[in-house]
């Protein structure tokens, strides 16, 4: 079974919360990878990196 692109992990979908790091990297002044763990930590998980990591499995 293919995996989705739309999972919905804590409530975020991969593509919202690209959206809301963009929004962090232009208030905040931060290139977008650390945009990127910002938000993830606000989702919940200690990086960008470890939420994708739980979405695959």
């Amino acid at each position: 079974m293919a995996k989705s692109k739309h999972v919905i992990i804590g409530g975020h979908t991969p593509k919202y919360l690209k959206k809301v790091a963009k929004a962090v990297q232009k208030e905040q002044g931060v290139v977008y990878r650390d945009a990127l763990d910002i938000v993830a930590k606000q989702a919940d998980f200690s990086s960008w990196n470890n939420f994708i990591s739980y979405r695959k499995r």
